[in-house]
C-alpha cells in the first residue's frame, strides 16, 4: 500500500503492536503518544476507562476530531493532553457507542469545547440527550464497580449528530472519517475509519488489546452482546483497507487482519467455554466463579494485578455471554 507514512518506516517500527525502535523526538509532543508517523493521530487521556485502561484518539486534521470521550473521570487528563498539543477547540467528538466508559465524558468535554458536535449511532443518541436510563443500567451491570465509571451529563440535542453507518466526514488536508456500523458488542456500536492513514477506531467490538503481552481479551458485557453479530462485524472489518487498529482499551496495533482473525477465534472459544460450563451446572454464580478462578491470574498479569477490577471485568463479561445464551439458546 502506497501511503505517505511508508517512507518513515525506519523511524517507527512495530512488531506485534509493540514499538521496538527508540521513538524519535519528533514522535513525542510533551508526552502525548503519536500513533502514526504522519504527525496526525495522537493517543490522549490515557488510562481513564472505568475498569480497564484505555485512551481517546485525537486526529489533527483541518477539522479537529476526538474519537471517544472516556468517562467523566478522564476529562482533566484529556483537556491537559489536548492543551499540550495546542488544541483549543474541537469540531467533533465521535463515540463508538454510548457505554459510559466511552461516552460518559462527552458532556463534560462539551462544557470546555461548546461548539463541538457529538457523533453517535442514531439508536443510542437519545440516551446521551437524556442519560438517566443509561446511568441506571450501568449501575445495575457494574454494581460496586460503578465508582470507576464516573458520571454522565445530558448533551443538548442540537449538538448531536446521529449516524447509522456509511456517512463520511471530510476533515480537510486529505483526511476523512467513514462511519462503519459494527453491532455485536452493542447494537448501537460504530467504528470510525480514517481513510488516509488506514486507521480504524474499534471501540469494543474487537476486544481489549495488551501489546506488551500481545494479548487480546473479550469484551462481552450485558445487556446486548451478540456473538453472531460480532463475528459478522469482524468479518466485514477484515475486508477494509487497514493499516492500524485503534483500540479504545489499551493501545493500538499495525497488524489489523491478524488481530481481527485472532479475536474471532478467541471470542468463539470464550463463548463456547462459558456455554460448556453453564451446561454442566445450573447456577450462574457458579459459572462466573469458575471463570474468575481460571482467568483471574492471566488478567491480573495484563492489568498489573488489580484484584477488584479483574474480578469485575470477568464477572461482567461472563454475565454478558450467559444473557446472550439465554436469549439465543440454539446459538454457539
Amino acid at each position: 500500500m502506497d501511503r505517505l507514512r511508508k517512507k518513515d518506516q525506519k523511524i517507527v517500527q512495530f512488531v506485534k503492536g509493540v514499538k521496538v525502535e527508540k521513538m524519535k523526538d519528533r514522535l513525542v509532543k510533551n508526552q502525548v503518544n503519536l500513533v502514526d508517523d504522519l504527525n496526525n493521530i495522537y493517543s490522549v487521556g490515557k488510562d481513564r476507562y472505568g475498569l480497564s485502561e484505555g485512551q481517546c484518539f485525537f486526529i489533527d486534521s483541518e477539522k479537529k476530531v476526538l474519537i471517544e470521550s472516556g468517562n467523566s473521570l478522564a476529562f482533566g487528563k484529556i483537556v491537559e493532553d489536548l492543551s499540550e498539543l495546542g488544541i483549543k477547540n474541537l469540531d467533533y467528538i465521535m463515540v463508538t457507542h454510548i457505554h459510559m466508559d466511552h461516552a460518559g465524558g462527552a458532556g463534560y468535554l462539551l462544557d470546555r469545547y461548546p461548539d463541538t458536535e457529538i457523533v453517535v449511532h442514531e439508536s443510542g443518541s437519545n440516551h446521551l440527550v437524556d442519560p438517566a436510563k443509561l446511568k441506571k443500567s450501568v449501575k445495575k451491570v457494574t454494581g460496586s464497580a460503578f465508582k470507576y465509571f464516573g458520571d454522565i451529563k445530558p448533551i443538548p440535542e442540537e449538538n448531536i449528530v446521529p449516524v447509522s453507518g456509511g456517512e463520511r466526514f471530510d476533515l480537510g488536508r486529505g483526511y476523512s472519517i467513514e462511519v462503519i456500523y459494527s453491532p455485536g458488542h452493542a447494537p448501537h456500536h460504530t467504528c470510525f475509519l480514517e481513510r488516509k492513514t488506514g486507521s480504524l477506531a474499534l471501540g469494543d467490538v474487537a476486544g481489549r488489546y495488551y501489546p506488551e503481552k500481545d494479548a487480546l481479551f473479550p469484551t462481552t458485557p450485558p445487556p446486548n452482546f451478540d456473538l453472531q453479530e460480532n463475528l459478522k462485524t469482524l468479518s466485514r472489518l477484515k475486508d477494509l483497507d487497514l493499516d492500524f487498529l485503534l483500540y479504545s482499551h489499551k493501545r493500538w496495533s499495525d497488524q489489523p487482519n491478524e488481530n481481527l482473525s485472532r479475536y474471532e477465534a478467541e471470542l468463539e472459544e470464550w463463548v463456547d467455554e462459558i456455554k460448556g460450563i453453564s451446561t454442566a451446572c445450573d447456577d450462574k454464580e457458579d459459572v462466573i466463579e469458575r471463570i474468575i478462578k481460571k482467568y483471574e491470574p492471566k488478567l491480573k498479569r495484563l492489568l498489573d494485578g488489580d484484584d477488584e477490577k479483574v474480578k469485575h471485568i470477568l464477572r461482567m463479561n461472563t454475565k454478558g455471554v450467559l444473557l446472550y445464551l439465554e436469549k439465543k439458546p440454539g446459538q454457539r
